[in-house]
């Protein structure tokens, strides 16, 4: 099978895909997330439940939405299905999430790190997407098309700190290239994946950051 130039970043693997292995390591996989928060949060716990309490702000001190969005953004190529009708708490954990999921399809599309994404995710998060722009750049990877995102699932830990949440990615209408030739998705390393991600609240009120992510098998 071909392998493409790029690096994915999404299940288990920040690797170029031609090396690509060992799905068992917490920073590797085609979209994905660190496996530690940089902020000071506790371990996540067992017996997740939905949270009510709506937040107030967001980092930019304008109102934080109270409800989950839809934050699908076409001209991006990312469309986010079936959002859930939440409030409070687990529609800031959806909705955080759902706002990492764009900064990583925005990475790959462009080859670019937005700012503000060390603030909103924790360093050991910027840090991952920032080596999976330098390297699919010097390996000319184009990535486009459009990706499914899919977060459901979305709990609140009794303990108020810490959300867990199902997140499925379809990449069968995403396009992946380089100088080498075009690719499918499955040969690019991006089949549908289930993972289970774990949040942990960030230092700005409404904004999640990710902690943990375990792939679960496919979508």
């Amino acid at each position: 099978m071909r392998r493409a130039g790029v690096v994915a970043l999404s299940g288990m693997c920040a690797l170029a895909l031609a090396s690509c292995s060992a799905a068992s390591k917490a920073d590797v996989g085609p979209s994905v997330l660190p496996t530690k928060a940089t902020s000071a949060a506790a371990t996540p716990t067992q017996g997740a439940t939905p949270a009510a309490t709506p937040t107030t702000a967001t980092s930019s001190g304008a109102p934080a939405q109270r409800g989950a969005q839809d934050l699908s953004d076409p001209k991006l190529g990312i469309v986010f299905a079936d959002v859930p009708g939440l409030t409070g708490a687990a529609a800031d954990a959806y909705n955080s999430l759902a706002r990492y999921e764009t900064e990583y399809w925005r990475t790959l599309t462009t080859n670019k790190v937005s700012p503000g994404v060390s603030e909103l995710y924790g360093t050991d998060a910027a840090t991952s997407l920032k080596k999976i722009a330098a390297a699919n750049a010097k390996n000319k990877a184009d990535i486009g098309g459009t990706v499914h995102v899919t977060i459901s699932d979305v709990a609140i830990a009794k303990n108020g700190r810490s959300a867990t949440a199902t997140v499925c990615d379809n990449f069968d209408q995403a396009t992946f290239k380089d100088p080498s030739g075009t690719y499918t998705p499955k040969e690019a390393g991006f089949g549908p994946r289930r993972q289970k991600v774990t949040v942990t609240p960030g230092p700005a009120n409404g904004f999640w950051r990710i902690y943990k992510i375990e792939t679960e098998g496919s979508c």
